[in-house]
């Protein structure tokens, strides 16, 4: 399948290739530019590290049972990680499972919509947003993992512990065997490929709800734009007969745009309800561990949990004012199709085009709602609500 090209579409295939090689499913509208050889050898082995990780995830949760001499420092990360790792393992699966809804999402998005109308200062706007939430996302994620590494190396110098920073099943923390150290290194290579690949689907879903809130401001550029029509040189007759052309082409832009943020928010709604419920159930645990559990509390010594902190709340601070925008710009739709010169037009054409426009505005003033559970409205104000919350289990358990 091949299509237009346009800077988004370049932008997204580039996007989606990265994506697919740091462990995501394809969600390109295109075959990838990749030979077919590498794909179905990487394809799968995707599919059995993506089912190893399961596995991984439970022997970090058994080692709650098998590692019992434990440092403080290493019995807050394997709490710390025994708590994420359940939630966040899920994340790439949740929206490969919607895989061919995505795929028709961003051909809409990037294609198909795009030939209607396309704002160019708009188009340059939304890249340079979506290239700043994939470094507001992703460099928090590394600098975390970075110092948990650093961490764990400090722990080695000074207290003569082996490396960990993964703590599972097996080996034993105090096993300093050759075999133990290079499952440990192991351990280290699977741990760095996992945050890849759950950082990758962070920046997909955050990635797809900008370009939605986007396309609702380049629509609204367009009803904007079409009262233009009556400033050119034409008949009055043909100025309302090709203003009536483009708003009912509008009309049927704003009816798709509404598909596509039904079945985007479908593909992405179990990613966006894990990060709420992940949001308050790890926030819960990082205050536990700063305020309860760690005792001699200090910048360096808790500067891991800090960057932990800060990326979680970035995350979800993003995916909720992502979701905040799209209602947002969705609302200012009825305004410009109100404001897109049907006034200009006179007697029977006015009415028609009257009884058109107010189907098209009601349908336009009806709010889109971003929801996690079904039921808790994601927007800029409820990331307060989720940060505030979670201090308030916190303050009723301890």
């Amino acid at each position: 399948m091949t299509s237009p090209d346009s800077k988004i579409k370049e932008f997204f295939r580039k996007f989606t290739l990265i994506t697919y090689l740091c462990g995501l499913a394809d969600f390109w509208i295109e075959d990838l530019d990749l030979p077919t050889q590498f794909i179905k050898c990487y394809d799968t082995f995707c599919k059995i590290f993506n089912n190893f990780l399961y596995l991984y995830v439970i022997a970090q949760i058994l080692s709650l049972f098998t590692q019992h001499n434990l440092t403080e420092k290493q019995r807050n990360y394997q709490l710390m990680f025994c708590v994420a790792h359940p939630f966040v393992v899920t994340f790439p699966t949740l929206i490969a499972k919607h895989r061919k809804k995505l795929q028709s999402v961003l051909f809409r998005l990037v294609v198909s919509l795009k030939l209607v109308y396309n704002d160019l200062d708009i188009e340059k706007e939304m890249i340079k947003r979506i290239k700043f939430y994939l470094f507001a996302v992703s460099a928090p994620f590394w600098i975390s993992m970075i110092s948990y590494c650093v961490d764990s190396y400090v722990q080695v110098v000074t207290s003569g512990t082996t490396f960990n920073i993964m703590i599972l099943a097996w080996p034993l923390v105090d096993d300093h065997s050759v075999i133990a150290s290079l499952a440990r290194f192991i351990y280290h290579i699977i741990w760095i490929l996992f945050e890849t690949r759950v950082t990758a689907a962070y920046v997909m879903v955050i990635s797809l709800t900008t370009c939605i809130s986007y396309q609702y401001r380049n629509l609204r550029s367009y009803f904007e734009s079409i009262h233009r029509v009556f400033e050119e040189d034409l008949t009055q007759k043909e100025k309302e007969k090709k203003y009536e052309k483009l708003l009912k082409i509008g009309i049927q832009a704003h009816s798709d745009t509404l598909r596509v943020t039904k079945d985007g928010t479908e593909a992405c709604s179990a990613v966006l309800s894990a990060q709420v419920l992940f949001n308050t159930v790890f926030l819960v645990i990082l205050m536990y561990q700063a305020v309860v559990v760690n005792e001699n509390r200090s910048l360096v010594k808790m500067f891991s949990t800090l960057c932990t902190v800060i990326t979680l709340l970035f995350s979800t601070w993003f995916f909720t004012c992502n979701a905040g925008d799209v209602t947002y710009e969705a609302s200012l739709i009825g305004t410009a199709m109100y404001t897109s010169g049907w006034q200009n037009c006179r007697g029977l054409s006015s009415l028609s085009i009257r009884k058109l426009l107010v189907i098209a505005l009601a349908r336009a003033q009806e709010p889109i709602i971003l929801k996690g559970f079904w039921i808790l409205t994601l927007s800029h104000q409820s990331f307060l609500s989720i940060v505030k919350f979670s201090y308030s289990i916190f303050s009723l358990l301890y």
